[in-house]
C-alpha cells in the first residue's frame, strides 16, 4: 500500500513527453500526482513547469559546479516568472571522486535571495548503517537553506 500511494503521488520525468503527461495529470479531475521528480541530468525540464517550490536534498553535492550553476539558472528563470521557493539541504563541503570540491557557500546564491531558514540541518546530520554503530555522522556537516529565489 505504501509504494502504491507513493507511486500515485510522484512522477519521475525524463523527457518533454513526460512533462506533458505530468502537466495533463495535474490538471485532470480527481487525484493526481503531486510531486514531480527530475534527475539532475534533465534539469532544464524544470523550466516547463509552473513550479512554486523546488527541493534538493543531498544530491546537489554530487554535481559538478557547472551542473550546479545550470540548475540554478533554471531555477532563476522560473523565479523571473513567479515566486519560487528553493529548499536546499546538502553538505557544506564535499570532494568528488575526481578531486573537485563543491561548497554549499559557493553555490550561485544571490544577494537578493530572501533567506527564510539558513544553518546546520537539525534532522540530517546522521545516517543509518547495517553494522554498529547503527547511527553514524556524515563525513561533514549538512547545511540547509530555504530561500525565496531572486530572478
Amino acid at each position: 500500500m505504501g509504494s502504491e500511494a507513493f507511486e500515485s503521488q510522484v512522477n519521475l520525468v525524463t523527457d518533454i513527453a513526460g512533462v506533458h503527461r505530468s502537466l495533463a495529470s495535474a490538471t485532470a479531475p480527481g487525484p493526481g500526482q503531486r510531486v514531480v521528480a527530475i534527475q539532475a541530468v534533465h534539469h532544464a525540464l524544470m523550466r516547463k513547469y509552473p513550479v512554486h517550490i523546488a527541493v534538493n536534498i543531498t544530491s546537489m553535492q554530487e554535481m559538478d559546479p557547472p551542473v550546479i550553476a545550470a540548475y540554478f539558472d533554471d531555477l532563476r528563470a522560473i523565479a523571473a516568472r513567479r515566486t519560487l521557493f528553493f529548499y536546499c539541504c546538502n553538505r557544506e563541503e564535499k570532494a568528488l571522486p575526481d578531486g573537485t570540491v563543491t561548497r554549499f557557500a559557493e553555490y550561485p546564491w544571490k544577494e537578493g535571495d530572501r533567506h527564510i531558514v539558513d544553518g546546520p540541518c537539525p534532522w540530517h546530520q546522521f545516517y543509518y548503517a547495517l553494522m554498529p554503530p547503527f547511527y553514524r555522522p556524515y563525513d561533514g556537516p549538512i547545511r540547509h537553506r530555504l530561500v525565496e529565489l531572486a530572478p
